[in-house]
């Protein structure tokens, strides 16, 4: 049986998967220099706690 961590690593794991973003962001015009979190919000915010729980990963170490 698989770990915790290694299912969720196997769920979120696509090769490629940085180029197909910074292709997306260019594709509609958003300047990779300054990517806003209201341009990502559609996707980044999928998760429950939404926003919040991206604002804590930016800020950990």
């Amino acid at each position: 049986m698989e770990s915790l961590n290694q299912n969720i690593e196997n769920h979120y794991r696509k090769i490629g998967l940085y180029e197909d973003i910074l292709d997306r962001l260019k594709e509609q015009n958003i300047a990779l220099d300054n990517v806003k979190r209201s341009d990502i919000s559609g996707t980044d915010e999928f998760h429950v706690r939404e926003a919040t729980v991206s604002k804590e990963l930016a800020n950990s170490n």
